[in-house]
């Protein structure tokens, strides 16, 4: 299928972030199994023949938690299954809402440092979601879990703290919450339109000699998704997860400033040159996953060089910050006439 594109300009931003409504919450009625969003997931009352309905929460209309709990000698596991509407589809939207959602859990944890981190893939055939899951000990002595899902024009979220299981029951658990309540059916509910937003600072076509370079970077961060991810993944969300996204960008940057004369404005010249030296320092990867909070997708066979990493950047300061950039894709949304 085609899909369209426009550029537009925005102001030099972090990514949305959308979180959960701040509308008092409100205890849904229901006495038997409840359907959310409607024809999409069923919650029944008993789940897994193990675990009671011990409520709904509606945040909003379209703001849906359901909860199961099993106790068991004064001990508990509860699980929340979330749906919820979704921020822009913009690049960078999983990774931000994630880390925001883990950073307001995270004082729970036993030692934040020991909090593991890692991508997700949730697929029904035709769409493709992709997610990351955090897994920790709290300072009580539970195991606690979060999944977070981005699944077109919805998000997707789990939330797991037990007293019951051990990280072997948590997994299970979790595999069999993912089964019954596959995120690839909120992808398939409201996917992202065929239409592709490339956005630009605003202000930057002020600066000739680094518009130019970044222009080539998103073109070629585009292009790389249109060619290496399905139809059915892209409209869950901008496949910003692969690191090889990033490194497409970062060598097309390089590859135009290396063309073009030196940018006249000292501070331009120096962000440029930084671009050009982590391209070819030969840790352009290992650069890219501890900016992306090493929560990546890696090619496969992939081994990061952690330590000659270390030793290249010590001593250097990075002007260079993918949570401040001078573009963005912009998934979804209609077609500008």
């Amino acid at each position: 299928m085609k899909w369209f594109y426009a550029v537009v300009c925005f102001l030099l931003l972090p990514a949305f972030v959308l979180a959960q409504s701040p509308m008092q919450p409100k205890l849904v009625k229901a006495k038997g199994d409840y359907s959310f969003p409607k024809g999409v997931y069923v919650f029944p009352k008993k789940l897994f023949d193990r675990y009671d309905r011990r409520d709904i929460i509606a945040y909003e209309k379209a703001n849906i938690s359901a909860s199961y709990v099993e106790y068991q000698g004064g001990r508990q596991t509860i699980a929340t299954i979330y749906a919820y509407p979704a921020a822009p589809a913009a690049e960078n939207r999983l990774r931000t809402n994630f880390v925001e959602i883990l950073t307001a859990i995270a004082p729970v944890a036993e030692a934040v440092d020991d909090i593991e981190a890692f991508p997700l893939t949730a697929t029904d055939g035709q769409y493709t979601c992709n997610g990351y899951a955090a897994l920790f000990n709290t300072l009580n002595g539970a195991i606690s879990e979060l999944v977070f899902f981005e699944c077109g024009e919805w998000y997707y979220k789990i939330r797991i703290t037990t007293e019951l299981l051990d990280r072997a029951g948590v997994d299970s658990l979790t595999a069999q919450i993912l089964s019954a309540y596959n995120p690839a059916a909120l992808t398939a509910n409201k996917p992202l339109g065929r239409h592709a937003t490339l956005e630009l600072a605003s202000g930057l076509q002020a600066d000739i000699a680094l518009s130019v370079c970044v222009l080539a970077d998103i073109m070629a961060r585009s292009s790389w998704a249109m060619e290496n991810i399905s139809e059915g993944e892209r409209a869950s969300g901008v496949p910003d997860i692969y690191v090889e996204m990033y490194e497409a960008g970062f060598k097309a940057f390089a590859s135009v400033a290396r063309e073009r004369d030196p940018a006249t404005d000292d501070k331009t010249r120096r962000y440029i040159e930084e671009v050009c030296e982590i391209v070819d320092s030969g840790f352009l990867r290992e650069f890219l996953i501890e900016q992306l909070y090493t929560i990546v997708k890696l090619p496969e066979g992939f081994i990061p060089d952690d330590e000659g990493y270390e030793k290249w950047k010590a001593g250097r300061e990075f002007a260079v910050d993918l949570d401040r950039r001078f573009s963005q894709i912009l998934y979804g949304g209609k077609k500008k006439k």
